[in-house]
């Protein structure tokens, strides 16, 4: 960068500068970068569920392009609200069915794209225990969520860069909230039930708050996220009640930083601009109430500390709401829980953000459906303002360029300077130099962590297979020797367990069984 300097100098000798200093021209580009952006929300209904068929429970909700309708049972009023999208789940037959790809090209392919641009997104589910959450962001089978359909197709557009100056580097981290408390779910456990030293949360004077020793994994394919969205699946708290047989009792937090680095040629030197994005995909853990849920113990612990995170986002997104409509500056409680804490910046931030709320269609749910529609309508007032976030490096060479082509243009116009204002032009110099090299230095600072991380991410590589096979998500088979599987009409359940036949004479079932039920397998060397 030492041209730009001597370009400047040169040129302020001979010409009176007609564009304020770089300071300046940056708060100029910095401005051209920011976007206001609303929260994007949307509604899906999903359909009855096995315990509702059986009750032959009555459909109180209906949706009509963007418009959703409730009559409700008792009071026989009808409410209608409206949002930005409206995805009606019940039927399949029916022409307007909203499936698992289309809400995925409607709410997260616009964030996909986002990201590349460089901005921070964040998607969010939110709504009733059994209300479709889970499904609607991880999905099962073929039904696949919106997370494995955007890690997907993230790859496949890397995959499809053919620019050979650009690349692209990506981390995954996987987390939870239980009971206000922050678990990693990317740590190997050896039991299901023992859960690791909770995790502190720690806030960035530029980036914002983050979670401290949160492992962090570098992924180069589809497959290798796979591997780790089963182990922190598996290992994700979950339990079952009387309103859903398998409901989240945590809040998880799935993140990808994506950083993409061009290499661009400025006057005959190589520069390298970085841009980084941080992707949110959040599943809630879903309100309930513990009369209907029928919880006790634990189950009624946990409950309650999902409400009271949930009340307390609830507090904040009215506060943001209000300082929307008023544009007056209001207290946000943030800080009064972890899960709000965390989602700072993707509401009233620097993020994109989108937040799907998910609903019951059946008449015993009115309430709890009337409830989140009425907090998914604040939301959709909040303004977060989103910014290209790129490294300060490649700004200040961006405004040092700009101030060269205007003194170049107004070098046509003048004829000479006073002596005085050389001596000022040469002082704004050795300002410039000064504060060049000290961005200099932490780009190399910068540079050797960057290299040292990603040396440390391959130990760590080595390290996570032998986890994962320990963990039992993955597992070298012996194909010389026969092997049992599970199956389970739960498809997350199904597979999970993997039995090996040792050579020689083993007996399957219940040594102590009076009934005499099991059977011998023998199994032979083979050549």
């Amino acid at each position: 960068m030492a041209w730009l300097l001597k370009t400047i100098f040169n040129l302020k000798k001979s010409v009176e500068p007609l564009v304020r200093t770089h300071e300046v021209l940056g708060q100029q580009q910095h401005s051209q970068n920011l976007e206001n952006s609303a929260v994007t929300v949307a509604v899906r209904l999903r359909p009855f569920n096995r315990m509702e068929k059986k009750d032959k429970a009555v459909q109180v909700v209906f949706m009509k392009n963007k418009e959703t309708v409730i009559h409700h049972p008792v009071s026989k009023q009808t409410h209608t609200f409206a949002y930005d999208f409206s995805f009606c789940s019940v039927d399949e037959s029916d022409s307007e069915f909203a499936s698992q790809q289309t809400v995925y090209e409607t709410l997260a392919r616009p964030l996909l794209e986002r990201a590349f641009e460089g901005f921070n997104t964040c998607l969010f589910a939110y709504g009733q225990t059994g209300s479709g959450k889970s499904y609607t962001m991880m999905g099962f089978g073929e039904q696949a969520g919106v997370i494995p359909r955007f890690c997907e197709e993230l790859f496949s557009r890397l995959s499809a860069i053919q620019n050979p100056e650009v690349t692209c580097h990506l981390e995954m981290s996987y987390f939870e909230v239980y009971n206000e408390k922050i678990h990693d779910l990317l740590v190997a456990r050896e039991e299901q039930s023992q859960k690791g030293m909770p995790l502190r949360v720690r806030e960035h004077p530029v980036h914002g708050p983050y979670v401290e020793e949160l492992s962090a994994h570098v992924v180069s394919s589809y497959r290798d996220i796979q591997v780790w969205l089963e182990l922190g699946n598996k290992q994700r708290a979950t339990a079952a009640t009387g309103m859903n047989d398998k409901s989240s009792r945590s809040h998880s937090v799935f993140t990808l930083i994506m950083t993409q680095t061009k290499t661009e040629f400025v006057e005959g030197e190589e520069h390298d601009h970085r841009i980084t994005s941080r992707i949110n995909l959040v599943d809630l853990a879903g309100s309930e109430r513990c009369k209907t849920a029928k919880t006790s113990g634990d189950r009624l612990r946990e409950g309650s500390s999902i409400n009271k995170s949930l009340l307390t986002l609830g507090k904040v997104i009215y506060a943001l709401s209000e300082q929307a409509l008023t544009k007056r500056k209001c207290f946000i409680p943030y800080r009064d829980s972890v899960l709000t804490w965390l989602l700072k910046e993707s509401l009233g931030g620097n993020s994109k953000t989108t937040m799907i709320a998910t609903l019951s269609p059946a008449a015993s749910n009115t309430e709890e459906t009337l409830s989140t529609l009425r907090y998914a309508q604040q939301a959709r007032m909040i303004i977060n303002l989103a910014k290209v976030n790129e490294d300060t490096n490649a700004k200040l060479i961006r405004d040092l360029k700009a101030e060269v082509e205007k003194l170049r243009s107004a070098q046509m116009s003048s004829q000479g300077v006073e002596p005085e204002r050389v001596r000022g032009y040469q002082q704004e110099i050795t300002a410039l130099r000064s504060r060049l090299l000290s961005q200099e230095r932490q780009m190399a600072e910068s540079s050797r962590a960057w290299r040292e991380k990603l040396e440390q991410a391959e130990v760590r590589k080595r390290e996570e297979a032998e986890e994962l096979q320990r963990a039992a998500v993955t597992f070298q088979v012996d194909n010389r020797l026969p092997n049992l599987v599970n199956l389970n009409e739960d498809p997350q359940l199904s597979e999970m367990l993997l039995y090996m036949v040792r050579e020689g004479q083993t007996m399957v079932g219940k040594c102590k069984s009076h009934l005499g039920c099991h059977f011998y397998v023998t199994v032979s060397s083979v050549a």
